[in-house]
């Protein structure tokens, strides 16, 4: 089961449609079925909130277990936590730039 079938589980089994759980989020009900059929990704801030919302753990819905991360993976997340809205979005920027698809 991948992201978006978790996503969609979750939603489901808390009983929310996508467009409430949109509204809760701050996004378009497009936005959440775009993350639920895999088209887009939503961002750590956002991945809180649905977590947050629906009740389920990061780890969970990411499909990770810490065994299953690097610990340059555990150092960039914590590095970006700590930094400012602005910083997040550049940072976000930065990396859909350097690892976009060709």
């Amino acid at each position: 089961m991948g992201f978006g079938e978790r996503l969609e589980a979750a939603r489901k089994s808390a009983g929310v449609t996508g467009a409430d759980l949109g509204v809760k989020l701050g996004v378009s009900k497009q936005t959440i079925s775009h993350w639920e059929n895999g088209r887009h990704e939503p961002s750590i801030e956002q991945i809180k909130a649905l977590c947050a919302v629906l009740d389920v753990t990061p780890n969970w819905l990411m499909e990770m277990s810490a065994p299953d991360l690097s610990a340059d993976a555990f150092r960039e997340a914590r590095a970006y936590d700590a930094l400012s809205p602005e910083n997040k979005r550049r940072w976000r920027t930065m990396r859909l730039t350097m690892f976009a698809p060709a």
